[in-house]
């Protein structure tokens, strides 16, 4: 048994986004551990206080507390799906005015055996409306699984930063499920989408974003 680790980490004032904890559809996932830490100025005459932390785990609130020093939380995954750990931490008083001070540590566990190898190509956008192209990947592999990102760009003051975006994958032809996803994106906040495959057959994903900054990755596991 391997253990794969990712951990973020903000001193800020204001709500932070948790983002970054992405873990690809390239392995048997056993287990996750997920440790919380929280700590920040308090307003006077506190010297400290604790911050309060929303976390999601694919979508899925799995926790929602004030925290001061340490929590963990175990999460039972036993899938070959990706996910990601999402959320927002903010300093539990005042959390317009004083700094927040926390990290979010997942340790998760997989079996080496199970590591696929992999083929990925991407597509970034800068416009406005724009229309993902040449995100394909052909027949040269019997594909077992496939993944897709959709990573959000970095704050700029200058431009909305929340992108909506539209997203179908189509194989051979076919499309992988009958709705496309829609979500909405915050600043660098991620969404990935796992799909079994099993067959020789070409990747195509086709889609949108309405505002522009966002990347795009499909990735294909064999």
């Amino acid at each position: 048994m391997k253990t794969e680790v990712k951990t973020w980490q903000d001193k800020t004032i204001g709500i932070s986004k948790i983002e970054g904890l992405n873990f690809d559809g390239d392995r048997y996932w056993e287990e996750c551990t997920i440790t919380i830490h929280g700590r920040g100025e308090g307003p006077w005459p506190l010297k400290a206080t604790a911050q309060s932390f929303t976390i999601y785990l694919n979508g899925e609130r799995i926790f929602s507390e004030v925290v001061f020093g340490k929590k963990v939380i175990k999460k039972t995954i036993n899938s070959y799906n990706g996910f990601n750990i999402t959320g927002d931490m903010a300093h539990q008083v005042v959390a317009l005015t004083h700094r927040a001070d926390g990290s979010v540590t997942v340790e998760c566990t997989y079996n080496e055996s199970s590591v696929l190898k992999s083929k990925s190509v991407s597509w970034k956008d800068t416009g406005a409306v724009t229309i993902m192209q040449n995100l394909f990947l052909d027949a040269s592999e019997t594909w077992k699984r496939c993944q897709v990102k959709i990573e959000g760009a970095k704050f700029d003051p200058g431009h909305i930063n929340v992108n909506r975006f539209r997203m179908q994958l189509i194989t051979d032809g076919s499309l992988a499920q009958e709705k496309p996803y829609e979500s909405i994106l915050g600043g660098t906040e991620s969404r990935l989408y796992s799909y079994n495959v099993n067959g020789k057959v070409t990747l195509l994903v086709s889609g949108y974003f309405n505002v522009g900054g966002a990347k795009v990755t499909l990735t294909g596991f064999y």
